[in-house]
């Protein structure tokens, strides 16, 4: 795998040689997926349901389950289906955006890393017999804390020899006033889910991971109102940027990709990443973004998980993940085994 020389810098061991990453048995718990009209009822009007519809967007999951609940379900099928012990995992990585979301955690506008911790103890490693494993949590990159994940589970590998770690994203919206479902500019149209997958050192018949960059522009968060264009070309020029060292780091570009597996927002919008990178249209991966709409971080395990079970890609075949949060951008490069 190919880090960027920022993360070779940052991260490096003189104890551990750089190990190969694999992605292998992608699972996922979704809520019960519902046309728009029904999963948006009451939300929005009838003009915003067209334009939501005009951007591709056709269903949603919706969950009365908790993320935690959601992440539990997932793992245990990752476990069954990989037929791997508990016991077998070094650690498991939980991200989330949806602390608020949690029922266990009411009414709070802060939630305590420890008590949300000790909840996932509780409710997710003690069902599942991962006591053992030590867990980890990342947020800030948001819908693009898939690659934060990656480069933390590469980063155990490398500096302290682990060779089994669970990931987990789980997300849905709150039921509290002020939260919604729809974002007001049409941008996404979230669903309710969670995905896990094992990241390992163990060559299995997933994905062998063979690039990764990620580059962050905190400074956008400081844009106010009235910003909104001058804060989507930063978007834009930070996902232009981080493909393209990864694209250098690797000696191979779009030709050389099969797939381009983004977050599913709007059509525009990933109709705009598409061409940024350079890729062909009818190389990006759309299903999901009409079956689904943004499972936030999960989209990208979800849209690996399908293409994978429908059969419709095959051994050797490269695929860009593009993992995009507000301030965060991750790109990475998988082969199918």
């Amino acid at each position: 795998m190919t880090l960027s020389s920022a993360d070779q810098v940052a991260t490096g061991s003189h104890h551990h040689p750089a190990p190969e990453v694999f992605i292998d048995g992608i699972s996922y718990q979704l809520g019960q997926v519902q046309p728009l009209e029904d999963a948006l009822r009451g939300e929005v009007t009838a003009e915003q349901l067209e334009k939501l519809r005009a951007q591709g967007f056709g269903r949603c999951a919706v969950s009365a389950a908790s993320p935690v609940d959601l992440a539990r379900g997932a793992a245990s099928q990752t476990l069954r289906r990989l037929e791997l012990p508990a016991s077998a995992v070094d650690a498991v990585i939980y991200t989330t955006c949806s602390y608020w979301s949690e029922p266990a955690l009411p009414a709070m506008s802060d939630p305590s890393p420890v008590r949300f911790g000790r909840l996932v103890a509780e409710r997710l490693l003690g069902p599942l017999g991962l006591e053992r494993a030590r867990l980890f949590g990342a947020y800030l990159g948001e819908s693009g804390n898939f690659v934060s994940a990656l480069r933390l589970a590469a980063n155990l590998m490398r500096t302290e020899g682990l060779r089994r770690v669970l990931y987990l994203t789980a997300d849905a919206i709150p039921r509290l006033e002020g939260e919604y479902r729809a974002m007001r500019s049409g941008v996404f149209l979230a669903s309710d889910g969670a995905a896990c997958c094992l990241i390992s050192a163990d060559r299995r018949s997933g994905f062998a991971v063979e690039g990764l960059c990620q580059r962050a522009g905190p400074q956008i968060s400081s844009y106010a109102k009235g910003q909104g264009f001058l804060k989507y070309m930063a978007i834009l020029n930070g996902v232009r940027a981080t493909a393209g060292a990864l694209f250098a780091s690797m000696g191979a570009g779009p030709a050389e990709h099969r797939l381009l597996i983004t977050n599913n927002y709007n059509r525009q919008t990933m109709f705009e990443f598409c061409d940024a990178l350079g890729f062909k249209r009818a190389q990006l991966f759309l299903d999901n973004q009409t079956r689904l709409g943004h499972v936030f971080a999960g989209d990208t395990l979800i849209s690996m998980a399908d293409l994978q079970a429908a059969g419709r890609i095959a051994r050797g075949d490269r695929l860009l993940l593009l993992s995009t949060g507000p301030i965060t951008w991750g790109a990475v490069s998988v082969r199918v085994l």
